[in-house]
């Protein structure tokens, strides 16, 4: 009876982080856990990565876009493929831009409306009515050189 009193004795006084063991010849014994941290990380701070604008010419691979979406510079309005206006990364909104197509010569001057393309090695997306006039709808891509005008 002495030994289980001594023993909720030592349950109940002893830290969270402490432990009772019987060990033959000592009695009970109290011993104390390692406290284990987890490992510790340092708040990072990210940067967000704002592109430079683009000044003068840009070359590289234009595509076109022809589903309905909502458009990054405007709450409001939709993407209306029968407008001559264009999707770039970096360019603000509402620059004009001439697009020509390296393949055959033929330009068009769009509108920047709205951010993209999201598809790496892409520089500028077009709509349908553009990209009709320059003649890409049958490749639906093309390399192109961009002109901030």
């Amino acid at each position: 009876m002495r030994i289980l009193i001594m023993s909720l004795f030592l349950c109940f006084t002893t830290t969270a982080f402490a432990g009772v063991e019987f060990r033959p010849g000592e009695g009970f014994v109290v011993t104390e856990k390692k406290q284990t941290h987890k490992k510790s990380y340092k708040k990072r701070k990210y940067k967000t990565v704002v592109p430079k604008p683009v000044k003068g010419v840009q070359h590289g691979i234009a595509s076109y876009y022809w589903k309905p979406q909502p458009i990054a510079c405007s709450r409001t309005r939709r993407y209306n493929p029968n407008l001559m206006v264009a999707a770039h990364k970096t360019l603000k909104c509402g620059t004009m831009v001439r697009v020509i197509n390296k393949r055959n010569g033929r330009s068009v001057v769009v509108k920047i409306d709205d951010r993209g393309p999201y598809i790496k090695g892409r520089i500028i997306d077009l709509s349908v009515a553009a990209a009709t006039k320059i003649g890409m709808t049958k490749a639906g891509v093309v390399p192109v050189i961009v002109e901030v005008l």
